[in-house]
């Protein structure tokens, strides 16, 4: 099985040798002696090709043989390219669809440009900022945390906040109302039981009521253009998790990485699937789960290099200062392997001098009673 991105990779490769070898061809048609420095070709109906170094290509043969070599230079790409099929393991589930789960993630990765939200959201409101939103998605953290509600449904919620943003402009008091009205429209999409209205009345301390909150669903609901399908990073998380054997603590760890991840502006325009190679890529790197391989590049859909730039991004907002409680107390619990501890740690460890590193902000609990028991978990 080859990409698309592969096979057109081979195409450009091979497409300049056939110009020169159509160049020595007419070289040796016209019978032309070899000269040194660059010799132009015209073809009949054709364009003018720069040949350098004709003795090089004095007969038909050499050029073939020229072909040839390069095609034999094209099977270094396969330390890139050669990866294991993963998904014949499957073919006896119809559960998992191996037959076609490729065209299923690529038409996913096609639709997550469709509701990606504007990298400049902040143009439209006045009233806003950046720290504000990340205020915002930190408390929709917790909620998805104390409904319990599923990863899915947080990361539909942070997406029509943002996808609102870009269009809309909202006030300050309105802000916390058009989170309420996204996590309601969500959990409707995506949970068997969605919680009900006066649930997320109370979370909001009565702030606003039921009214206004089904009417800021309904004008949500419509300025997106009754849109919803959005790919989760979390599918794309298990689907580079098969490349590396479904490894549980990588998998726990991106998942907070992922999540705080959200909270910086910077990740607002980055897709899920990008989110998600960059999660378990950091999380990789912290564990020190060994290079980025071949599998992982083929199941992610990204090259180390796309995945290192995001992933600095995210080791230099994690050595900020942090003002943003929630995610940190709730992937300091056992159920989530003290990710956020282990995170710390971590930090404190590689960048002794970062600003977050001045006041524990992930927990109650003394940080020493936390790190004794981090080494158990992750």
């Amino acid at each position: 099985m080859r990409s698309d991105g592969i096979r057109n990779l081979r195409a450009k490769t091979v497409k300049p040798v056939v110009s020169i070898k159509r160049a020595s061809e007419t070289v040796e048609e016209d019978n032309t002696t070899a000269t040194t420095g660059t010799t132009s070709t015209t073809q009949a109906n054709g364009p003018v090709f720069p040949v350098k170094s004709v003795t090089l290509l004095k007969k038909t043969e050499e050029a073939s043989a020229y072909l040839s070599l390069d095609k034999e230079n094209i099977d270094p790409l396969k330390q890139v390219v050669d990866w294991d099929d993963l998904d014949t393991e499957d073919s006896g589930d119809p559960l998992m669809v191996s037959d076609y789960v490729a065209e299923i993630f690529d038409y996913m990765k096609q639709l997550e440009k469709q509701v990606a939200p504007s990298s400049n959201i902040m143009v439209k409101q006045p009233y806003l900022n950046w720290h504000m939103r990340s205020i915002l998605v930190d408390w929709l953290i917790e909620v998805q945390w104390k409904l319990k509600l599923l990863p899915e449904t947080l990361y539909l919620s942070i997406n029509i906040v943002d996808r609102i943003l870009s269009i809309r402009s909202v006030s300050l008091t309105r802000l916390q109302l058009v989170g309420l009205a996204a996590t309601l429209l969500a959990s409707k999409y995506e949970e068997i039981v969605a919680p009900s209205v006066q649930n997320f009345v109370f979370l909001a301390d009565n702030s606003y009521n039921a009214t206004e909150l089904l009417t800021a669903e309904r004008y949500i609901f419509q300025n997106l253009n009754y849109t919803l399908a959005y790919p989760s990073p979390m599918s794309f998380l298990r689907r580079i998790s098969k490349a590396e054997s479904y490894d549980i603590r990588s998998r726990t760890l991106a998942k907070y990485l992922m999540e705080i991840a959200c909270l910086d502006p910077t990740f607002v325009p980055v897709g899920p699937s990008l989110l998600a190679a960059v999660g378990i890529f950091t999380a990789r790197l912290m564990l020190r789960s060994g290079p980025w391989t071949a599998n992982l590049v083929h199941y992610s859909g990204y090259q180390e290099i796309q995945v290192r730039r995001y992933s600095n991004r995210l080791l230099h907002f994690l050595q900020q200062e942090q003002r943003y409680l929630a995610i940190h107390r709730k992937y300091s619990s056992k159920k989530y392997m003290k990710a956020s501890v282990f995170v710390y740690d971590w930090i404190k460890r590689h960048f002794p001098t970062a600003a977050c590193l001045k006041s524990l902000y992930y927990s109650n609990e003394p940080y020493e009673e936390q790190a004794s028991s981090t080494n158990s978990q992750i």
